[in-house]
């Protein structure tokens, strides 16, 4: 079943809200499926195999894309009843909402024919409802937020550490502590420049694994070169010496 305004314009077009169309935690695909089932009637029946031959992807893109609308609130997968046999499922279908909000006055419909039904009070029903939703809704968000916060604050450490993405480096970095993310970015743009030499730096598993970020940084590069500037320069009792030979040879005397 699909959820939407009465906004169907004469004709063969229809009218999307335009913040589905701009909502940047869809991907294209996830995009283009919700588009298309709104913009059928509102007792169309979802159905995977549709989904295929419109071309909207693979039998296993489409359903992880339905899975990620249910997600963000655009759809739910409804259990349906035998309306004969109360006790028996006939299957599960998609409900489609063109607004998650549209979801949430759903349930809070269903806690209060409910609260009817069983005579209970009615508030009681209806809050504990809008609370169940409330709590599901901020532990999603709260999902979403901290999984896009750990990629972007991920994708900046490889840049700065000047290293290529790999899954074994992200699962290192799914464990650090979100409020350590910071910390690192911040340490690791000041140790890269002071070990430009790459084989003075730890290697970006290391560094993570043994905490770097929370030690002294010590500038190689500095060192590095006094140590060359000692190498390559004369000392002045090597000068002084040759000076002496070249004096004895000059008034006949042999030298060792």
């Amino acid at each position: 079943m699909i959820y939407k305004k009465n906004n169907k314009a004469p004709g063969t077009f229809s009218v999307i809200a335009k913040h589905v169309i701009e909502d940047k935690r869809l991907s294209a695909q996830e995009r283009g499926i919700l588009i298309y089932l709104l913009s059928k009637p509102s007792d169309w029946e979802v159905n995977i195999k549709d989904l295929i031959r419109q071309g909207l992807g693979g039998r296993s893109s489409v359903q992880k894309a339905m899975k990620s609308l249910v997600t963000f609130g655009y759809a739910e997968l409804k259990r349906c009843k035998d309306p004969n046999n109360p006790g028996r499922f006939l299957g599960s279908r998609y409900h489609i909402y063109e607004d998650p909000k549209n979801r949430e006055r759903e349930i809070l419909a269903a806690g209060k024919t409910d609260s009817r039904e069983s005579r209970e009070p009615r508030k009681s029903t209806t809050s504990k409802a809008s609370c169940i939703l409330k709590n599901e809704v901020l532990l999603k968000n709260n999902t979403i937020h901290k999984q896009t916060h750990t990629k972007a604050s991920f994708q900046k450490f490889l840049e700065i550490y000047e290293v290529n993405e790999s899954d074994s480096l992200y699962k290192i970095w799914e464990k650090i502590p979100v409020d350590d993310y910071d910390k690192i970015l911040e340490h690791a743009a000041k140790y890269i420049p002071a070990n430009s030499n790459k084989r003075y730096r730890k290697l970006a598993q290391n560094y993570l694994k043994q905490e770097t970020w929370k030690q002294e940084i010590i500038d190689r590069n500095h060192e590095e070169n006094t140590n060359n500037g000692r190498a390559s320069g004369p000392t002045k009792s090597s000068n002084a010496r040759s000076h002496s030979r070249a004096k004895l040879k000059k008034t006949g005397f042999k030298t060792c």
